[in-house]
Protein backbone atom coordinates (compact mmCIF):
# COMPACT_ATOMS: atom_id res chain seq x y z
CA UNK A 1 0.00 0.00 0.00
CA UNK A 2 1.65 3.20 -1.24
CA UNK A 3 2.04 5.87 1.62
CA UNK A 4 3.18 9.45 0.40
CA UNK A 5 6.82 11.04 2.08
CA UNK A 6 5.78 11.84 5.81
CA UNK A 7 8.39 14.56 7.48
CA UNK A 8 6.99 15.14 10.91
CA UNK A 9 6.94 12.75 14.21
CA UNK A 10 2.85 12.94 14.73
CA UNK A 11 2.04 12.21 10.83
CA UNK A 12 5.09 9.09 10.71
CA UNK A 13 3.41 7.78 13.87
CA UNK A 14 0.05 7.93 12.58
CA UNK A 15 0.52 6.19 9.91
CA UNK A 16 2.33 3.55 11.11
CA UNK A 17 -0.13 2.48 13.86
CA UNK A 18 -2.68 2.42 10.98
CA UNK A 19 -0.83 -0.09 9.49
CA UNK A 20 -0.42 -1.59 12.66
CA UNK A 21 -4.09 -2.20 12.88
CA UNK A 22 -4.99 -2.92 9.01
CA UNK A 23 -5.39 -6.69 8.19
CA UNK A 24 -4.36 -6.08 4.92
CA UNK A 25 -0.84 -4.85 5.82
CA UNK A 26 2.13 -7.14 7.32
CA UNK A 27 5.02 -4.75 7.78
CA UNK A 28 6.43 -1.22 7.12
CA UNK A 29 9.59 -0.62 5.43
CA UNK A 30 10.99 2.71 6.95
CA UNK A 31 14.04 4.26 4.83
CA UNK A 32 15.48 7.25 6.65
CA UNK A 33 16.82 8.39 3.18
CA UNK A 34 16.67 7.54 -0.15
CA UNK A 35 20.03 7.34 -1.96
CA UNK A 36 18.66 8.66 -5.56
CA UNK A 37 22.36 7.34 -7.10
CA UNK A 38 21.67 3.70 -6.18
CA UNK A 39 17.37 4.01 -7.35
CA UNK A 40 18.35 5.29 -10.50
CA UNK A 41 21.15 2.85 -11.28
CA UNK A 42 18.90 -0.72 -10.25
CA UNK A 43 15.66 0.70 -10.90
CA UNK A 44 16.14 0.36 -14.23
CA UNK A 45 17.48 -3.00 -13.98
CA UNK A 46 14.06 -4.06 -12.68
CA UNK A 47 11.66 -2.18 -14.84
CA UNK A 48 13.86 -3.45 -17.62
CA UNK A 49 13.22 -6.71 -16.76
CA UNK A 50 9.85 -6.48 -16.18
CA UNK A 51 9.16 -4.77 -19.46
CA UNK A 52 11.28 -7.67 -21.27
CA UNK A 53 9.14 -10.08 -19.53
CA UNK A 54 6.04 -8.46 -20.57
CA UNK A 55 7.18 -8.32 -24.51
CA UNK A 56 7.87 -11.98 -24.33
CA UNK A 57 4.40 -12.50 -22.81
CA UNK A 58 2.55 -10.64 -25.99
CA UNK A 59 4.80 -11.70 -28.36
CA UNK A 60 6.86 -8.39 -29.54
CA UNK A 61 10.06 -9.06 -31.18
CA UNK A 62 12.92 -7.31 -29.83
CA UNK A 63 16.62 -7.23 -29.58
CA UNK A 64 18.87 -7.56 -26.48
CA UNK A 65 22.71 -6.45 -26.39
CA UNK A 66 24.13 -7.84 -22.84
CA UNK A 67 27.40 -5.78 -22.50
CA UNK A 68 28.70 -2.92 -21.25
CA UNK A 69 28.99 -0.04 -23.08
CA UNK A 70 32.76 0.79 -23.05
CA UNK A 71 33.01 -2.39 -24.76
CA UNK A 72 33.64 -1.97 -28.91
CA UNK A 73 31.79 -5.45 -29.60
CA UNK A 74 28.56 -3.95 -27.70
CA UNK A 75 28.89 -0.54 -29.31
CA UNK A 76 29.14 -2.20 -32.77
CA UNK A 77 26.10 -4.34 -32.01
CA UNK A 78 23.97 -1.81 -30.56
CA UNK A 79 25.26 0.53 -33.75
CA UNK A 80 23.74 -2.34 -35.72
CA UNK A 81 20.42 -2.77 -33.95
CA UNK A 82 20.41 1.10 -34.08
CA UNK A 83 20.62 1.37 -38.31
CA UNK A 84 18.22 -1.06 -38.39
CA UNK A 85 15.92 0.57 -36.42
CA UNK A 86 16.00 3.99 -37.97
CA UNK A 87 16.08 2.24 -41.59
CA UNK A 88 12.93 0.63 -40.11
CA UNK A 89 11.63 4.00 -38.78
CA UNK A 90 11.98 6.15 -41.96
CA UNK A 91 10.66 3.22 -44.38
CA UNK A 92 7.25 3.41 -42.77
CA UNK A 93 6.88 6.87 -43.44
CA UNK A 94 7.61 6.32 -46.80
CA UNK A 95 4.61 5.63 -49.90
CA UNK A 96 4.83 3.32 -52.80
CA UNK A 97 4.84 5.73 -55.45
CA UNK A 98 3.07 3.70 -57.72
CA UNK A 99 -0.15 3.90 -55.47
CA UNK A 100 0.35 7.60 -54.68
CA UNK A 101 1.61 9.24 -58.24
CA UNK A 102 -1.20 9.98 -60.46
CA UNK A 103 -1.32 7.88 -64.20
CA UNK A 104 0.30 9.30 -66.62
CA UNK A 105 -0.72 7.90 -70.11
CA UNK A 106 -0.60 8.72 -73.48
CA UNK A 107 -3.98 9.83 -74.91
CA UNK A 108 -5.48 6.99 -77.19
CA UNK A 109 -8.26 6.72 -79.78
CA UNK A 110 -11.39 9.13 -78.46
CA UNK A 111 -13.44 6.52 -76.78
CA UNK A 112 -10.73 3.98 -75.40
CA UNK A 113 -9.47 3.50 -71.84
CA UNK A 114 -5.64 4.22 -71.32
CA UNK A 115 -5.88 1.74 -67.83
CA UNK A 116 -3.83 -0.87 -68.78
CA UNK A 117 -6.00 -3.78 -66.47
CA UNK A 118 -8.95 -2.76 -68.33
CA UNK A 119 -7.70 -3.70 -71.52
Amino acid sequence: MWKPVLTDAESIRRMCQEASASDACVGVIVWPSIDMDCMNLNQAAHGDREFGHIESRVGVDRKIVAGHATDPRVVRRIAAWARAAVGRHTARGLRDQSLTAPAVTPAGPAGSCACPAAG
